[in-house]
């Protein structure tokens, strides 16, 4: 029977030590390789490892003014900035976080606390497609929401959610006396790239007095390019009551 090496047993000096980690590290994919078009990952530059290597070595505790005045002043600047890139009006908000799948579930969390009763939340019913990312629905479930809460609406033919059947969907949940709450919406889906018609959306939303969730992990950094943001000019109509994750 092998014996198993634990860490410690054997102390080695920092070269050795970095080959082994680049050895073990070869074994992965390279997603940021420009040549890699697998989980719609973009290729990072210079300028952005040094940022994360800023960010490593800083090690910033963002929790509070105290202990971080001058981060706290870059994020809300930053964040006022890229809201202002999407069109969104003057009293944006919001953080950065580490990654789309944990924007989502900040959003989705707090939606639930800011319009959702405890008392109502199981009889809530949240709205997907079929294209919606994993994340929005282990988020759910990871805020409380069961999967029998969540309905996801077929996409047409173009990869978009179905306004039509979203609306019956709805009504069909309020005659039921279910408590729709939530509308999910992808600017930017993971199998296509496709955006859902985010006005007609918006406008089930407002009329339906539900909250709406922008994913834009994908496709929503569109609105820093010359070329191609007119894809994404419907964002700014989230001046309802919404949240949107980047």
């Amino acid at each position: 029977m092998q014996q198993q090496v634990m860490p410690g047993d054997h102390p080695q000096d920092i070269s050795s030590v970095l080959h082994q980690a680049i050895t073990i590290l070869d074994n992965r994919m390279r997603l940021a390789h420009p040549h890699c078009f697998s989980y719609i990952l973009g290729c990072p530059n210079s300028l952005a490892h040094l940022g994360d290597l800023l960010t490593s070595v800083c090690n910033v505790n963002a929790v509070s003014w105290d202990v971080s005045s001058g981060p706290n002043v870059t994020e809300k600047t930053m964040i006022a900035w890229l809201g202002g890139q999407l069109g969104l009006p003057d009293s944006v908000g919001g953080r950065f976080v580490s990654g789309g799948s944990i924007a989502n579930m900040t959003a989705i969390v707090a939606t639930r606390d800011e319009i959702l009763h405890p008392t109502r939340r199981g009889g809530a019913v949240i709205y997907t497609s079929d294209q919606t990312h994993i994340s929005i629905h282990k988020d759910l479930h990871t805020s409380g929401f069961m999967d029998y809460q969540t309905r996801k609406i077929p996409s047409d033919d173009t990869f978009r959610i179905d306004v039509d059947l979203l609306r019956r969907a709805i009504n069909t949940d309020r005659k039921s006396g279910r408590v729709p709450f939530l509308l999910v919406a992808n600017c930017g889906s993971t199998n296509t790239g496709r955006i859902d018609p985010l006005h007609a959306i918006a406008d089930i939303a407002r009329g339906e007095g539900l909250w709406l969730h922008v994913d834009g992990a994908y496709d929503a950094s569109l609105a820093l390019s010359d070329k191609h943001r007119y894809l994404v000019d419907s964002l700014s109509i989230l001046s309802i009551p919404s949240q949107f994750a980047i």
